[in-house]
């Protein structure tokens, strides 16, 4: 807004916005004629029963409309709908994290099939300057959390990665962005949502270490105009692979970090949990562990085999 305000090169408010909101994006693409799965915006529980009378699909996920980090989100069938909803928003109205002060609505989504990924774009002009893309590994069971990441990506073939990026461009270009550095969430070569800004954790240094990109320098020169180079590597410079580690115990971070035979390995560690951190059975993700190889198998063996053998955490019982 001031930006706006001031005339200065920037996103526009309407963009931001829509952005933020889950079923606004939808509405832009379907509008552009892009692909998108059909949803509902649950503003109550009268709109949900509405829904539910409409061509409800055999699966549905649950969400809130601005949301982060995949909390409260569930996925949901025709039977149970109604009943994870009153919980759901029993949560949201005891929760005091700030991101759901902005929204208290829910969007219900066609559930989507296949890999999910992680697209990051820097555009200018409206053209695309630079894209990676990223493996998100599978869920844990009952969680929407993922349990790591691979870079470059091995579950897609690179149409597939092609195809992907051309759509998550197209979505950004709908919604009115012109310029910036994004980080688009997918699956199953459909977008699940549009964040504006970079990726978060890892993600930025990643993208500078297999390819090369500096996505926050990228940020700064979009914003202030300068012209930029989409010059990449023919092949990728490392191959990263990255495990998310959860607690199996509650109760207070005494001690976390790499055991001596992960540091010999010359693995990365990414604290989520300091010493002195609660974790609960909901937030219970504590570190993002990764390996760097010649190829994502070399990368891959120096991360299998159990938490313990590259993960030192000790947790006092609360």
């Amino acid at each position: 807004k001031l930006a706006e305000v001031l005339g200065l090169r920037y996103h526009s408010v309407k963009s931001v916005e829509t952005a933020r909101s889950k079923h606004a994006t939808r509405q832009a693409m379907r509008q552009a004629g892009l692909r998108t799965p059909k949803s509902w915006i649950i503003s109550n529980r009268s709109d949900l029963e509405r829904a539910l009378h409409e061509d409800f699909p055999a699966k549905a996920i649950l969400k809130p409309e601005q949301g982060a980090e995949a909390q409260l989100t569930e996925d949901v069938t025709r039977d149970n709908a109604l009943e994870v909803y009153d919980r759901l928003q029993a949560e949201m109205d005891r929760s005091d994290d700030n991101v759901f002060k902005h929204s208290r609505r829910f969007v219900l989504d066609t559930y989507l099939e296949g890999d999910e990924i992680d697209v990051n774009i820097v555009l200018q002009n409206g053209r695309v300057v630079t894209a990676t893309v990223t493996d998100n590994w599978p869920t844990r069971p009952g969680s929407k959390k993922a349990t790591g990441s691979s870079l470059p990506s091995r579950s897609l073939t690179a149409a597939q990665q092609a195809r992907d990026t051309k759509l998550a461009a197209d979505a950004l270009v709908a919604l009115g962005f012109t310029d910036g550095v994004f980080h688009v969430e997918m699956k199953g070569g459909d977008m699940l949502e549009i964040n504006v800004r970079p990726g978060g954790s890892y993600t930025v240094s990643w993208d500078a270490a297999v390819y090369g990109v500096d996505e926050a320098e990228k940020l700064f020169m979009t914003a202030a105009g300068i012209p930029l180079s989409g010059l990449m590597p023919e092949k990728p410079l490392t191959y990263l692979e990255g495990v998310f580690a959860f607690s199996p115990r509650r109760g207070l971070v005494k001690k976390i970090g790499l055991t001596e035979k992960a540091k010999a390995q010359g693995l990365h560690i990414l604290i989520e949990k300091k010493p002195g951190s609660t974790l609960t059975e909901s937030d219970n993700r504590v570190a993002f562990v990764y390996s760097e190889g010649e190829s994502n198998q070399d990368a891959l063996a120096k991360i299998h085999g159990p938490m313990s053998d590259w993960l030192e955490l000790e947790i006092e019982a609360r």
